[in-house]
């Protein structure tokens, strides 16, 4: 299995999970209590360990069971989703983004993929690396309209 059938494969397996919990009532309670012990007991949320606990305690679960290949994958895919977080939350943080933040955010976002790219292991899929490149691109396109905008020349200036 190459790692985008990996990456593929733990989030599909993370997503039936979720599904699980929340499709029934009796398992929504039993997640918040685990939640609540973890929290109560003053240690970091370790959802890795919780989530592997609740599917061994579940035999219909069992199927969906993670590796730690499959975690990995997740951990990887979790790591490139920050930087789209801390965008997001960087252009929720006004009413209004000026025209400038949102080019230094287009470009910041743009830096990070190309650093993703650049330091992806041989092992992953081109699918996943078509993928990146292509967001890449259009983080591109964006950032070529805004730098060829008048808009973006007339707001430099005041």
């Amino acid at each position: 299995m190459d790692a985008a059938d990996g990456v593929l494969s733990a989030i599909q397996k993370l997503r039936k999970i979720v599904k699980a919990v929340r499709s029934s009532p009796q398992r929504c309670q039993t997640w918040a209590r685990e939640i609540q012990v973890v929290q109560g007991s003053g240690r970091a949320l370790d959802y890795r360990n919780m989530i592997d606990s609740f599917v061994l305690r579940n035999k219909d679960l069992r199927d969906f069971e993670l590796s730690a290949a499959e975690w990995d994958s997740i951990k990887l895919v979790t790591s490139w989703l920050k930087s789209f977080r801390s965008a997001t939350t960087e252009m929720s943080t006004t009413k209004v983004p000026m025209l400038s933040m949102v080019h230094a955010v287009f470009r910041g976002l743009q830096d990070d993929l190309k650093e993703i790219l650049c330091n992806l292991p041989n092992s992953v899929s081109p699918n996943v690396k078509w993928g990146l490149t292509d967001a890449h691109w259009k983080l591109s396109d964006y950032y070529y309209k805004y730098d060829e905008s008048p808009f973006y020349t007339w707001a430099a200036r005041m």
